[in-house]
């Protein structure tokens, strides 16, 4: 991700949800209703189209890719005390 795209998100809106920390186990509901589900589905097609019209920019990663170079396996054998 590029630098550019640092200044795409508004972090001094009203509308941003309290940070983990401020929010108790007791306030936390989770509803797995089809409803819901829509409900949060249509957020982020808003949140989508929002970040589209500011000039942001969606990459899709080819499936191979991992975010971990491969590495040189470790072998153990041997390798405890006499």
């Amino acid at each position: 991700m590029s630098d550019e795209n640092n200044d795409d998100f508004d972090t001094d809106s009203d509308d941003v949800a309290d940070s983990p920390a401020d929010v108790t186990s007791s306030e936390i509901s989770v509803d797995h209703s089809l409803a819901a589900k829509n409900r949060e589905r249509e957020e982020l097609q808003k949140q989508i189209e929002e970040f589209l019209a500011r000039g942001g920019k969606i990459s899709q990663v080819d499936t191979n890719v991992c975010a971990d170079p491969p590495q040189k396996p470790n072998s153990s054998y041997g390798s405890r005390p006499i």
